[in-house]
């Protein structure tokens, strides 16, 4: 199975127990890559390791970071998973959805799967960073689940839909990060237009990131829009000159 590329990204993680026992269930379901973001929990903690029965290895080469940029900065597919409504809820796809997804790009895309800390999920701003949202359903009365067990969840998925035969798409789409500095040279272009009261430019990049992350970009489609915000700097330099 073609999981190496799929990593695990923990963030704030709050209890100790938890970061073993997800380590456990990756052992279990074929991952290795686990990444914890700005741990609240002290990952030296004996539960960590009590919790971890029989996968040391995964807690060996796991990766800790301090940002949830550096942690995704090297992925092509971010999936934030989030149990409670947020502001951007649209095309929220289930478990088995996102193993699908995934299993048609392995594996020439390196995925990462976020999730968040026990007691309040991932944040808006967290979330808005990922290209896909998803959801388990539960219990409407009872949406809470374990974060071990929501990790379970998802890694069955995958390991499920690696055992059928699938598409394979071979596009490979540009890293998180190569994003993240094309929204911010985008920003800087768009800048010029906010002097006119009918554009809104937050409401603008923010549809703008919704379209880059339903097109999945090649490093040349970034390019493109990178000579784009190059052309609209230039040239109102050019006339701004002028005057």
């Amino acid at each position: 199975m073609e999981l190496k590329s799929v990593a695990i990204v923990l963030c704030k993680t709050e209890f100790p127990g938890n970061i073993g026992a997800v380590a456990r269930v990756m052992k279990n379901m074929g991952l290795s890559d686990l990444r914890l973001v700005a741990s609240v929990a002290n990952i030296n903690d004996a539960k960590v390791h009590i919790y971890a029965h029989g996968s040391e290895d995964i807690l060996k080469n796991m990766k800790v970071f301090k940002s949830l940029d550096e942690a995704i900065k090297d992925r092509n597919i971010t999936i934030a998973t989030s149990a409670r409504k947020r502001r951007r809820m649209r095309d929220i796809l289930t478990p088995e959805e996102v193993a699908k997804y995934i299993t048609e790009r392995l594996p020439k895309n390196k995925i990462a799967l976020i999730f968040g800390p026990e007691s309040t999920g991932l944040t808006n701003e967290e979330i808005e960073k990922a290209q896909i949202i998803s959801k388990i359903p539960t219990a409407i009365s009872y949406p809470a689940i374990n974060l071990s067990h929501s990790v379970m969840v998802y890694a069955y998925e995958i390991v499920k839909a690696n055992t059928v035969k699938v598409q394979k798409r071979t596009k490979k789409i540009a890293s998180s990060e190569d994003k993240e500095i094309l929204i911010k040279h985008l920003n800087q272009a768009f800048e010029i237009f906010t002097e006119m009261k009918a554009f809104n430019k937050d409401l603008f990049m923010k549809t703008f990131r919704e379209i880059i992350d339903r097109l999945e970009p090649t490093i040349y489609d970034i390019r493109f829009f990178h000579r784009l915000a190059f052309l609209i700097l230039k040239y109102y330099s050019t006339f701004k000159n002028k005057d």
